[in-house]
């Protein structure tokens, strides 16, 4: 169970890397050549947002076999006691101080009104709330990216609906490991390890001569 979580968290963490790099990378460009041909930004930008759409729709998939996180929450309403009270705090246990053990053991204890397991109604909730919340997103991914669809595709998704998407996937994530291991994850505090902007400089193409002589130069700093 702790395994099939720390799988989606990676993936996560990935999609908020590519977030970061996405938004330096397109700031970066418009900063530096505003007039600039937009043919790469276009590419580059069409290929972000079908990746971070398509992890919303596998994460939210709730058919049977994958190791989505709806699957994942269905896991925990199917046996609750890998999420119990006692369950959650052996795990901490196993991994952090005996204080922090005890804070997830009083925490848990009146978080659900006392009961030691958390309730089926919230965690059908949450499953509600990934199909519906993410629906836009999981239904353009399918008819548009995953399919050929003979009804032809459906309106484009706005980069606020799939940053929207990716930040909703995160908070039920964070609430499933709370539940199952008594933490979350920032993932806003996650950075780049290393010099990633380093094959971009010096440029990766060079430029030829007579693009610096027509029709203007202020673009091409």
């Amino acid at each position: 169970m702790l395994e099939r979580l720390a799988g989606i968290e990676r993936e996560l963490m990935i999609a908020h890397l590519n977030r970061q790099l996405y938004q330096e990378m397109r700031d970066e460009i418009l900063k530096r050549h505003p007039i600039a041909d937009a043919t790469f930004l276009n590419s580059y930008a069409g290929m972000y947002w079908r990746s971070q759409a398509m992890l919303v729709r596998r994460l939210a998939d709730a058919t049977d076999g994958p190791d989505s996180l709806w699957n994942l929450i269905g896991r925990i309403r199917s046996n609750p006691a890998i999420a119990s009270r006692n369950t959650l705090v052996d795990e901490v246990r196993s991994r952090s101080l005996p204080e922090i053990a005890e804070d997830a053991y009083a925490d848990r204890s009146t978080e659900y009104g006392g009961a030691d397991v958390p309730p089926d109604r919230l965690l059908a909730e949450m499953q509600q709330s990934l199909t519906v919340e993410l629906q836009a997103v999981t239904t353009w991914v399918t008819r548009n990216v995953a399919h050929r669809d003979p009804r032809g595709p459906l309106q484009p998704l706005t980069y606020g609906e799939i940053d929207a998407a990716l930040d909703h996937v995160t908070q039920l994530t964070n609430e499933v490991s709370s539940m199952l291991r008594y933490q979350r994850t920032d993932y806003s505090l996650i950075t780049i390890q290393g010099d990633w902007q380093q094959c971009f400089r010096p440029a990766l193409f060079a430029v030829p001569a007579d693009v610096y002589a027509w029709p203007d130069p202020s673009g091409y700093s």
